[in-house]
């Protein structure tokens, strides 16, 4: 009886076979490989963009400057309105930019007494104290004549002329008594005034005066101030 021979793969073509397998599985992972690195290689990129944006953002100049702080170094556009000025301490400017509203506006004191307050600002007693002039003349109310009398003697104190102070800021304290927001400041200023003008007096009283006021809009932030104006001016 003859049998049939049964063919079996021979081990040439085994090798074959596994040498296919190795090679695609090799293709895959250099696909996966490449593509993570794809990914990897784009997230770098996405970030550098990022902190290139990041970097262009922190270079450009604010308009918000601390007192004593440099400037920016790079070009600065100045804002159209005059508190943009104001904010960069630019007194010059700020004041150029309100005596526009002013000559445009005479009777504006709004503009006018903007003009002292950023003289003022910016150590400019004397041209305050000029202003504060123009500002009593074109004063409408109460409101804005006890500020005029208040711009002039804190502008003449701070020029070391006590006697022109204590003349204006006396008046206020007659004219405006407690009509209007300005007159604690007048109080205050003219306790001040009287002292360094040597009316020993009239401070000791004045400041009395400035600590009742303080007590009654319950203004106990800088009490101790007024209560030591008393204590160095009365007997």
């Amino acid at each position: 009886m003859s049998r049939n021979k049964i063919n079996k793969p021979s081990d040439k073509g085994n090798n074959n076979n596994v040498a296919i397998m190795v090679a695609i599985v090799g293709l895959i992972g250099t696909f996966i490989t490449a593509y993570f690195g794809f990914k990897a290689s784009t997230a770098s990129t996405a970030m550098i963009i990022d902190a290139t944006k990041t970097a262009q953002v922190s270079l450009i100049p604010t308009v918000e400057v601390t007192s004593g702080a440099l400037l920016p170094t790079l070009q600065v556009t100045y804002p159209s309105d005059c508190m943009g000025y104001e904010r960069l301490n630019d007194w010059a400017q700020a004041a150029e930019c309100y005596k526009q509203k002013v000559i445009a506006n005479p009777d504006d004191f709004r503009a006018i007494s903007d003009v002292a307050r950023v003289y003022g600002n910016g150590g400019q007693f004397d041209k305050m104290s000029e202003i504060g002039q123009e500002m009593m003349v074109v004063a409408h109310n109460a409101d804005e004549g006890a500020e005029a009398i208040l711009t002039l003697g804190v502008a003449y104190y701070n020029l070391d002329d006590y006697a022109s102070a204590v003349k204006y800021l006396s008046m206020g304290i007659d004219t405006y008594y407690s009509q209007t927001g300005n007159y604690f400041l007048i109080s205050v200023w003219l306790s001040r005034s009287y002292e360094d003008n040597g009316e020993t007096a009239k401070a000791c009283e004045q400041y009395k005066f400035t600590v009742s006021l303080a007590q009654q809009k319950n203004a106990t932030g800088s009490i101790d101030e007024y209560e030591s104006g008393v204590q160095r001016n009365c007997p």
